[in-house]
């Protein structure tokens, strides 16, 4: 046996002069002799307390304090872990504690991020048990400010349950209550907007789902500031900070008269996939016009750090596009507003596209001395054609008639043209006589 082996472990033993105490050292190294983690049992009186410090494989100044305490009947009662990422630098707390007493058990965890000394996060969670009922209570703080709170409380007969989302400066986002007993439930849910008042009447399915929030007009129809689509309480399992309530829909924006006007948000959830590759989370931003796309679209990712990264940029006149960028992937799953089709994925590696808005067919085909064609079709056909440099300039537009018998076009020197033009019709459309093969060559 070498001289490592001899040292791998070592014990040590003290018995000190304090009442009732008695200390347990042990030490692990590695085959170089480094120190890898240190081990303190204590006994006071009949309870134990281990402290666990373990040092990072890669950085010695990064490490772990793990201290269990653990009462008479070996039963823990506490365990607090912490990890540093340099000497003294505490990034990381997790302390839980458990009391036991007449049948009744209580647990409070606590956990803590840090970054460089600044407390960034807290969460409180709380939890009591006996046998007749549970009853939990969460609290989440941004720094000091109070985030979120739920309390739920269920028996064998009926439960409890309710939540409530505070934006930074402490005005309450939701609130929310269900109770159920005796075979009844009863949902209460109210949105507010920053100055207090209920954003509107709370939207639900047939499955009393949740489903949007917002006023109605008169004539019935939407008006004002509405969220859609599904509810995400959570933000998005915290990729996404929850600030208002539009961070809780999967859609938000105005309506004037039953229709989109303005600037409207978009989220599609984490790509499902490897689950190696990074998971990201979608938001698409759009202008629209009398519920016509108008202006600008475009689509970011959102990544576990919430870095955001521009993957397309997109501009539209009446459902019309006008302008293509793709920057980088983004799946077929994400649909752009006003989408019906889409034959595959933008991608800045693709030379041609088809996709459509409502009403317009689009064929997007990528040259290779990167000018971008863009046609749109309109009862399949061809309606408007535009070129578009490298630098993202209008080289030339051609606007066809309805009987696509004349044509104008506009160099970018604004020259105006009008020529008769060949009938053009959509070259992917499906004709009348044809059906599955003509599908298939698409």
């Amino acid at each position: 046996m070498g001289f490592l082996d001899n040292i791998s472990n070592i014990f040590k033993r003290e018995k000190k002069d304090i009442k009732n105490l008695e200390q347990m050292v042990k030490n692990e190294y590695d085959e170089d002799g480094t120190l890898r983690a240190e081990k303190i049992e204590k006994m006071i009186g009949k309870e134990k307390i281990v402290t666990t410090k373990a040092y990072d494989f890669n950085e010695i100044e990064n490490y772990t304090i793990r201290e269990e305490h653990f009462n008479e009947n070996g039963e823990i009662k506490g365990d607090r872990f912490s990890s540093y990422e340099g000497i003294d630098n505490l990034k990381y707390i997790r302390d839980k504690k458990i009391e036991r007493e007449s049948g009744i058990l209580k647990t409070s965890i606590t956990e803590e991020h840090y970054d460089l000394g600044k407390l960034i996060d807290k969460t409180i969670e709380r939890i009591t048990k006996d046998k007749y009922s549970e009853t939990k209570e969460i609290k989440v703080f941004n720094g000091d400010n109070l985030c979120s709170k739920e309390f739920s409380k269920t028996t064998a007969r009926e439960s409890f349950n309710s939540s409530k989302q505070y934006r930074e400066d402490g005005g309450i986002i939701f609130d929310y209550e269900k109770t159920s007993g005796n075979g009844k439930s009863n949902t209460v849910l109210n949105f507010y907007d920053k100055e207090g008042n209920l954003l509107g009447d709370t939207q639900y399915s047939k499955a009393n789902n949740i489903i949007g929030v917002g006023k109605y007009n008169e004539n019935g129809e939407k008006e004002g500031f509405w969220c859609e689509k599904s509810f995400i309480s959570t933000g998005y399992l915290g990729v996404l900070e929850i600030k208002d309530v539009e961070d809780l829909f999967k859609q938000s924006g105005n309506y004037v008269n039953g229709k989109k006007e303005g600037k409207w948000r978009f989220y599609n959830d984490y790509e499902i996939g490897d689950p190696y590759s990074k998971q990201c989370l979608y938001r698409t931003e759009a202008e629209f016009k009398e519920g016509k796309l108008d202006g600008k679209v475009s689509i970011f990712s959102i990544d576990s750090n919430r870095e955001e990264k521009k993957l397309l940029d997109l501009e539209y006149k009446e459902n019309s596009l006008t302008s293509y960028k793709c920057y980088d992937y983004v799946p077929d799953y994400i649909e752009l507003p006003n989408s019906s089709y889409s034959a595959y994925y933008h991608s800045p590696y693709n030379k041609t596209l088809n996709f459509s808005t409502e009403e317009y067919a689009h064929k997007i085909t990528i040259e290779e001395n990167g000018n971008t064609i863009i046609e749109n079709y309109k009862e399949n056909l061809l309606e408007s054609k535009h070129i578009i440099d490298i630098e993202g300039n209008i080289k030339n537009l051609m606007e066809y008639s309805k009987d696509v018998k004349t044509v104008k076009e506009i160099d970018n020197q604004e020259n105006k043209t009008v020529k008769e033009a060949p009938e053009k019709k959509n070259p992917w459309a499906k004709s009348k006589g044809k059906d599955k093969e003509a599908g298939n060559e698409r």
